[in-house]
């Protein structure tokens, strides 16, 4: 081993390409550096743009659920103003415009006939099935 360890060495004017070396050493960590402040740049106006984004869904959702609100609370006000009317065909000293909403006490009351007539929703669907053949025989009461 007579000669140097890397070719490089071996060329001529090797010490005058050092500077060019650095230069260019230079020139791209200060590239890198630029490049990593734009990518800061763009990630905080990518976050920016992403929580203007959520809040403006959030605002929406929330102005949506509002007309939800209310369209369910009008149409629960007109079906309980009709329930009451349905309650009460021959009463005409109430009018239509005094809607009452019934009491807890009341509700809590109407719970236990309530089940009663989901157990008994099988019986009550099927009754009107075998009746039919009775009442009118020339309609099937079901396949078969």
């Amino acid at each position: 081993m007579d000669g140097p360890d890397y070719p490089q060495d071996e060329r001529p004017g090797t010490a005058n390409n050092v500077p060019s070396l650095i230069h260019d050493y230079r020139a791209q960590r200060d590239a890198w550096r630029e490049q990593a402040r734009n990518l800061a740049r763009m990630r905080e106006e990518v976050l920016t743009a992403a929580d203007r984004e959520a809040k403006d869904i959030v605002s929406t959702a929330r102005g949506d659920v509002r007309r939800i609100l209310l369209k369910a609370r009008r149409d629960l006000l007109v079906l309980a103003a009709q329930v009451r009317a349905a309650g009460r065909l021959g009463e005409a000293e109430d009018s239509a415009d005094t809607i009452t909403f019934l009491p807890a006490d009341d509700l809590s009351q109407a719970r236990p006939g309530l089940g009663g007539l989901l157990s008994e929703g099988p019986c009550v669907q099927a009754g009107p099935r075998h009746m039919v053949p009775a009442v009118r025989p020339d309609l099937h009461a079901g396949p078969g």
